[in-house]
């Protein structure tokens, strides 16, 4: 049953945003299981996008920062730096995305100049939300009519349509160890109470609700 229309951005209780966050313990187990792993070094050494141009970027950012909405005080997808991830993961392990994400931004960047006569840097939060949501809705009619591939991509990342790929990537680079690109200050790991790598986990740290006290680190702090 779709959740969509209880999440939509009103300012009610059930919020996109409140929403993710009451599912986020099983979004940060995807994110592991879907995340990759490269060189620590060479990712704090390599700045800019190295797959996306600049409105490709900057598109992706305004839609994950809808996907995950934060500010300086509450950080989301946008400061946890989660399109950086997106673009290390598809200009190496995550290539067989490459097309699809060309495809749909260029689409979407057509679709805002014809709608708006605008860029996506002059559009508000409510026309971004309403981008959105019909991408969200073209997912679900997709799936009524039988039209998307129903099959398990690589990786197991599940169905290539255009608002579940970009969401689980987007949570990917909210929840996954920095290293990979995303997850800054640890952003997503804080919003669930969850230090990150440690050698060991004791039995009553893994039954216990309560935050725990070990420092938020990284595998690169290992």
């Amino acid at each position: 049953m779709s959740t969509h229309d209880d999440t939509r951005h009103d300012g009610s209780e059930w919020s996109r945003r409140t929403f993710l966050k009451r599912s986020a313990g099983a979004l940060a187990l995807l994110a592991v299981q879907g995340a990759f792993r490269f060189d620590a070094l060479a990712q704090e050494q390599q700045r800019g996008y190295q797959f996306f141009n600049r409105s490709e970027g900057e598109l992706l950012e305004a839609l994950a920062g809808r996907i995950w909405p934060g500010d300086a005080q509450d950080p989301g997808a946008i400061e946890a730096g989660a399109v950086h991830y997106i673009d290390r993961a598809l200009a190496g392990p995550y290539a067989s995305y490459q097309r699809s994400y060309r495809v749909i931004l260029h689409g979407l960047n057509e679709q805002l100049r014809q709608r708006f006569g605008v860029s996506v840097r002059e559009l508000d939060d409510d026309q971004l939300d309403l981008l959105v949501g019909e991408l969200e809705d073209q997912d679900e009619e997709d799936d009524e009519l039988g039209l998307l591939p129903g099959r398990e991509l690589e990786l197991g990342l599940g169905p290539d349509s255009t608002f579940q790929m970009i969401r689980q990537h987007v949570m990917e680079g909210v929840f996954s160890d920095p290293i990979y690109g995303g997850n800054r200050n640890f952003v997503g790991w804080r919003a669930v109470n969850y230090p990150g790598a440690h050698y060991v986990y004791t039995a009553e740290e893994q039954q216990v609700f309560e935050p725990l006290t070990k420092p938020y680190q990284s595998v690169a702090d290992l």
